[in-house]
């Protein structure tokens, strides 16, 4: 798996994206990703104030706060780990927008939930495989090299 840090959260791919997103246009938003949940904040913000679309640095700035607070947690080194400790993925105090959301992870995991409700123990097949531990479903999601465990492509972690 390739984890290039920079493009996970590169603001200018992101601030093109959300002038697309906003104007509704075509777009390269994930939806039921962080970088979804910030480009929604960045409609909010135009509804108020339409000129902060000129303006990339106090438009990502104040998408940030929001989005942190909104999140539960402030814009602060002490906030960002808590935040990874709940499975969020943050880089430099910066959470990455290509992950899942916790309102989609929360959706994902229910409709596992409830899917499990359905399975007869008795007549269950078991398997077993490699997977990695922060994302055992094998969803994709991007991990940071230090928390992959196994190399699933070959690459050596690159």
């Amino acid at each position: 798996m390739t984890c290039n840090l920079i493009s996970q959260n590169n603001d200018d791919e992101f601030y093109t994206a959300v002038l697309a997103y906003v104007g509704g246009e075509a777009n390269g938003v994930v939806p039921g990703t962080v970088g979804e949940e910030q480009a929604e904040i960045a409609k909010r913000l135009v509804q108020n104030d339409a000129s902060i679309l000129g303006n990339k640095d106090r438009l990502l700035a104040e998408i940030a706060t929001i989005h942190y607070r909104e999140s539960g947690m402030e814009a602060a080194p002490a906030g960002c780990k808590e935040y990874e400790k709940r499975g969020g993925r943050v880089h430099n105090g910066r959470v990455n927008r290509d992950c899942i959301s916790m309102a989609e992870y929360d959706r994902r995991m229910e409709e596992r939930r409830a899917a499990s409700l359905s399975i007869d123990p008795s007549i269950a097949e078991i398997e077993w495989w490699y997977a990695q531990t922060l994302d055992p479903y094998g969803d994709g999601l991007p991990l940071l090299p230090r928390f992959l465990q196994i190399d699933i492509n070959g690459d050596g972690f690159d």
